[in-house]
């Protein structure tokens, strides 16, 4: 059985943890990279070369993906199926 101090802190870390999730989700500023060549797509949802993450603001957050030619450079099976169900 927990003490009454775990329950509290358990509770503390919870309620900060959902109060991040409700900054992030509020925000809607996450921009994601590409784990493989670091391309970042905009707010567009266009994938970009010349970007750099040194160039985004730090009030916007990075959010690893994979961009389509890396996708299907490197997961060619899965690209395929994606591409046939039309995601």
């Amino acid at each position: 059985m927990r003490s009454y101090v775990e329950v509290v802190n358990m509770t503390n870390e919870i309620q900060d943890l959902q109060a991040i999730y409700q900054e992030i989700d509020n925000e809607k500023d996450i921009i994601s990279i590409c784990s493989f060549c670091q391309n970042l797509k905009d707010t567009e949802g266009k994938w970009q070369e010349e970007l750099h993450p040194f160039q985004i603001p730090p009030e916007i957050l990075l959010s690893h993906g994979i961009c389509p030619r890396c996708a299907k450079k490197y997961y060619p099976r899965e690209y395929q199926r994606a591409i046939s169900k039309g995601i």
